[in-house]
């Protein structure tokens, strides 16, 4: 049953106490005098509500053209406690509040525009802070490889985008699933270091330390590019946006490792060997293989890929040319190298098989197939 509307009842000039707020009877206004009112009054108010009532604290001021407003004092901890306590304002609190007020209204503020300025302006922050916490979720250990590999893609480094995808799966989303869901702002040089070491540790059965010194080099690039993705203009959009501010796979140390694991080979091919292996090429029934390893013996034990991709603009009367597209560097690296009789010879037959045509416009000298090369069982 809803109880009658109470007569409102006013009273101004004293300061409020404890015993007067409790002497209070619901609907019943008291104003303080405990401050000074030229910029705008104290009030309490006492409130009927459905399991009793309470008493809440408001600010009477006047605006614009003389308006006058009333507002309560501090949102949704303006209820009155003789007590301090969270979210309820004592006497001297609410006084303290109010001043502060009064001097908003003295200096040209609208209290009440101002706080909804400030509720706007939280509202945004806290937006603000769940969409990064979205975006974080979606940043991570694994999505970083991913825009690494696609920066790769995008220089047509179709090859290291490849090996690096494969790494990631074989070496960290298979085996640390959390870690590649993980965000990249939050991977740390030890996470980093785990994942090396189930390839390179004491508990590895088989130590895979090139793979390791690799999957480190890939990483730190990654966490490199995203570093500067922000300003760099030909950086892949998907790689903006991780926040980052240290690369924690550049702080591994790679020094013991690369002591260890990449050392240079010195086995060279006996006098045996080598005419054993030059015996079997002969017997290579694709032409076109047996050239190529015959030009790479000759030319001295050239990288294949690297002869592979020779074309007749790449030769010249007396040299031809490969090109080294490996590592960080914009242009591939230039090998210019005699062109001896013997290479010479074997080039002119590469150019009868590959002649240029619709689908050899560019002139490779392999644009030709042929079968499979026949292994020589002698142990070289």
């Amino acid at each position: 049953m809803t109880p009658p509307a109470t007569k409102l009842k006013r009273t101004a000039g004293k300061p409020l106490t404890t015993a007067a707020i409790a002497a209070m009877k619901a609907g019943q206004i008291l104003s303080d005098g405990g401050i000074d009112t030229g910029a705008g009054r104290l009030k309490i108010r006492k409130r009927q509500t459905k399991t009793g009532s309470v008493s809440e604290w408001l600010y009477i001021y006047w605006g614009e053209k003389g308006k006058r407003l009333t507002m309560v004092l501090n949102g949704k901890a303006s209820r009155y406690s003789p007590k301090e306590q969270e979210g309820f304002l004592t006497i001297a609190q609410a006084r303290e509040l109010a001043r502060k007020l009064q001097a908003d209204v003295q200096a040209g503020v609208d209290p009440a525009k101002q706080r909804e300025l400030d509720k706007a302006a939280t509202q945004k922050a806290q937006a603000t802070a769940i969409g990064k916490l979205k975006d974080s979720k979606e940043k991570t250990l694994a999505a970083l490889m991913a825009a690494y590999v696609t920066s790769l893609e995008a220089k047509e480094k179709t090859e290291s985008a490849y090996d690096v995808t494969n790494l990631v799966k074989n070496h960290i989303s298979t085996p640390f699933p959390a870690l590649a869901a993980t965000p990249a702002v939050q991977i740390t040089a030890s996470d980093v270091s785990k994942i090396l070491t189930r390839l390179v540790g004491p508990d590895a059965v088989v130590k895979k330390g090139r793979t390791a010194l690799k999957l480190r080099s890939y990483m730190a690039a990654a966490f490199k590019l995203a570093m500067g993705a922000e300003l760099d203009p030909m950086a892949p959009g998907s790689a903006a946006g991780f926040e980052l501010n240290v690369n924690p796979a550049a702080a591994v140390p790679a020094t013991k490792m690369a002591a260890k694991f990449q050392t240079v080979g010195e086995r060279t091919l006996t006098v045996d060997e080598l005419r054993c292996y030059l015996k079997r090429l002969e017997k290579v029934p694709s032409e076109i293989h047996r050239l190529a390893l015959e030009l790479q013996i000759m030319a001295g034990g050239q990288r294949m890929q690297q002869l592979l991709r020779l074309t007749r603009a790449d030769l010249t009367a007396n040299t031809f040319t490969l090109f080294d597209p490996k590592g960080k560097r914009a242009q591939p690296r230039t090998h210019v190298l005699p062109l001896l009789p013997e290479l010479s010879d074997r080039i002119e037959q590469l150019k009868k098989l590959s002649p240029v045509s619709e689908r050899n416009e560019n002139g490779s000298l392999f644009a030709s197939t042929g079968g499979s090369v026949i292994e020589c069982d002698h142990p070289i």
